[in-house]
């Protein structure tokens, strides 16, 4: 009995270790197949990111066109609202006598149009040279006074004195739309 007891257990050594070889060879292939999922995996997530950066250039790119288209369309709009803007400014202007004795020369320009102007920048050559007056925003019907404080002369008589001069220059302002316009001015003197 001592022998068969000797075989089976040398038969149950030999099944043993040929079970452990297998599952020896199957581990290593497991983790040769785990090193190839890890791989496929790194490659996978980077390509992902890839992915990512690529449609984040896209999304930038589509962003500058839109903007682009954009301020194509604001452009659009503003150019068909200047030609398609009515504009009816006429200016008129004159010395007026109703100043104070104290009071420096003013020469007055009436917007005669039926549209507003806006930003009116009024240059004139007067007796003492060259002035340039900032009259603002000038509404249709609507007066704006420019004062010549750089004359010692003052009053009526002031007003008298550049009455009987021509008076030359040009008058510039802007639209609504933003259109900018300048037209000359001529007072002719007091006969």
């Amino acid at each position: 009995m001592d022998l068969a007891i000797l075989i089976v257990n040398f038969a149950l050594l030999v099944a043993t270790g040929a079970a452990t070889v297998v599952a020896f060879v199957q581990a290593r292939s497991s983790l040769a197949d785990s090193r190839e999922a890890k791989s496929a995996r790194d490659e996978a997530v980077a390509a992902q990111r890839r992915s990512t950066e690529l449609l984040d250039e896209a999304n930038a790119i589509a962003r500058s066109a839109r903007d682009t288209m954009e301020e194509r369309l604001d452009l659009e709009r503003r150019r068909h609202a200047l030609h398609s803007e009515r504009r009816d400014v006429s200016w008129g202007g004159e010395w007026p006598m109703d100043i104070c004795n104290d009071q420096a020369p003013t020469l007055r320009m009436s917007n005669l149009g039926s549209t507003d102007a806006y930003d009116a920048v009024l240059k004139v050559l007067t007796p003492d040279g060259d002035a340039t007056f900032h009259l603002g925003d000038v509404p249709a019907g609507a007066d704006a006074d420019a004062i010549l404080e750089d004359t010692e002369m003052r009053g009526p008589v002031a007003q008298a004195v550049m009455r009987r001069h021509p008076t030359f220059g040009s008058i510039s302002w802007q639209s609504a739309a933003g259109h900018r316009e300048e037209r000359p001015i001529e007072l002719l003197a007091e006969s």
